[in-house]
């Protein structure tokens, strides 16, 4: 097994909720996205020893710490962004069921956060 894996990022930001997302324009979407590519480039995680090979299965886990719990739908909708951007910088080979298996937790915390755990299968 790798030592570079599990990869663990800790992002200082929250992914919005679903409603949130849906009532973005396209721009502010994009923008979205784009800010969490700058913002793991930051945390290192554009690294080579990161990215995905053709086909590779992987998993992501991803756990937020916010003051006010979401509903699981709200929720899940709300990480397309970041899910995106992990798939733009290569650390996941497709958002597709067959390549990504997705874990989402949530947690009640007053210090707002997202960690991403990303695993090879």
């Amino acid at each position: 097994m790798d030592n570079a894996f599990p990869l663990k990022i800790i992002l200082p930001l929250l992914t919005p909720s679903l409603n949130v997302y849906l009532n973005m324009y396209y721009i502010q979407r994009w923008k979205l996205i784009h800010q969490y590519e700058w913002e793991l480039t930051a945390l290192g995680a554009n690294d080579l020893k990161f990215k995905v090979n053709w086909m590779e299965k992987r998993k992501a886990t991803i756990i937020t710490h916010r003051k006010r719990l979401l509903d699981m739908d709200n929720f899940i909708g709300g990480t397309k962004p970041l899910i995106d951007a992990l798939e733009n910088l290569e650390l996941i080979f497709l958002d597709n069921t067959v390549y990504l298996k997705s874990e989402y937790i949530q947690y009640k915390s007053k210090v707002e956060r997202t960690e991403i755990i990303i695993e090879r299968i």
